[in-house]
């Protein structure tokens, strides 16, 4: 073999190594929270894209190519979930599921219009989102909601003097929720006692925040926080005698609330799209899967994350192309998408409408409230 003969097949192979490295897989990126102490809707989140992918890939992956799963943690902060952002797009990604709170998305939006990718969060609930024709989807309802079936729910369980205690770290979440639940309840002589406000980044104060909600008399409280640290106020209140009704949102509703908080839950409300109940295959099959691999209960966020993989491929599949709008539009064209306890659509801004849940900790468990 000549030496002119040898080089023109070592430059065939590098070519078709190179092309199969390129074109063998379709990278996804997600991104959450995924270390520290307000890491569980996070971790949710990603154990439940991780079996979306893993079923995709078994079942032929998109057009014959696997799907890429690229990993980061976004710490919870808009710096650094931008920063993810660009990683992402640096490595290639054509689509990204995440972030997982709304604090995060500072400028991301406009990041991810202007590199032409598409965003689909599980649980970025902000009403801020809302009707914007852009390249980012939600597969969660607006907060709105939330707000109004919380506010319902004060009136239905009696309160009379109400407060709120919300972190700073979420507050493009929280804000929203109490100036709705605010102006619902006002006409229904419902009295707000004391709005309280504190940051995750500093040590907290649990005792010396109960000790207000204590002075202030308040027979409800509207605790918008991460589980984590729902629980731990719900331990302090506890300890120091404290004993109104606790008003949850579902930001709140993974696992690890009732894991940390133990009795100290028990009877908190709490508001769900997820039915704790559900008796359907689809779900029991999903529960079942993610219980083999994981070795714990699925979540609101765990079923939303595999619902955002699960649309995002089939958008892919049928797009002609793996460009933005294309997917777009395809993610617009079908007219319903099977989730795993119910249908969804995405309306021509991305948003959807879930049917919501009031949800009560019942000994030890998530128990839908009767009714609902």
């Amino acid at each position: 073999m000549t030496k002119f003969l040898k080089g023109l097949m070592s430059l065939a192979l590098l070519f078709t190594l190179t092309s199969c490295t390129k074109e063998s897989t379709i990278k996804v990126g997600f991104s959450a929270s995924l270390t520290g102490t307000n890491s569980q809707l996070g971790i949710d989140g990603m154990y439940g894209v991780e079996l979306a992918v893993a079923e995709i890939n078994s079942t032929g992956g998109i057009q014959g190519r696997d799907i890429e799963l690229i990993i980061q943690d976004d710490n919870n902060d808009k710096n650094i979930a931008l920063d993810v952002d660009k990683r992402f797009v640096e490595e290639g990604c054509k689509a990204i599921i995440g972030h997982m709170i709304s604090s995060t998305m500072g400028e991301n939006i406009d990041y991810i219009n202007s590199q032409n990718i598409i965003m689909i969060s599980p649980t970025v609930a902000t009403d801020l989102l809302s009707n914007k024709d852009d390249h980012f989807f939600r597969v969660i309802p607006s907060n709105i909601t939330q707000a109004q079936r919380i506010a319902t729910s004060l009136i239905e369980q009696g309160v009379h003097r109400l407060a709120f205690l919300s972190t700073q770290n979420n507050a493009s979440f929280t804000t929203i929720i109490i100036n709705e639940i605010t102006k619902l309840i006002d006409i229904n002589g419902i009295e707000v006692v004391l709005t309280e406000t504190y940051t995750s980044e500093n040590a907290i104060d649990y005792q010396g925040i109960t000790q207000e909600l204590i002075s202030s008399k308040a027979d409800g409280v509207v605790l918008l926080s991460s589980s984590f640290e729902s629980a731990n106020f719900a331990q302090t209140f506890g300890l120091l005698g404290f004993r109104p009704k606790i008003f949850l949102p579902a930001w709140a509703m993974t696992y690890d609330l009732i894991q940390r908080g133990g009795k100290a839950v028990d009877n908190i409300f709490g508001v769900n799209y997820f039915d704790f109940s559900s008796q359907s295959e689809k779900y029991l099959t999903f529960k079942s899967k993610y219980n083999r691999k994981y070795g714990a209960d699925s979540s609101f966020a765990s079923m939303f994350s595999y619902e955002a993989m699960m649309a995002l491929s089939e958008a892919m599949k049928k797009s002609k192309t793996l460009d933005a709008d294309e997917i777009k539009a395809q993610l617009l064209a079908q007219s319903e998408y099977s989730g795993v306890q119910s249908s969804f659509n995405f309306d021509l801004n991305g948003d959807v409408n879930r049917k919501i849940y009031l949800v009560q900790v019942i000994n030890g468990q998530f128990t839908r409230v009767t009714g609902e």
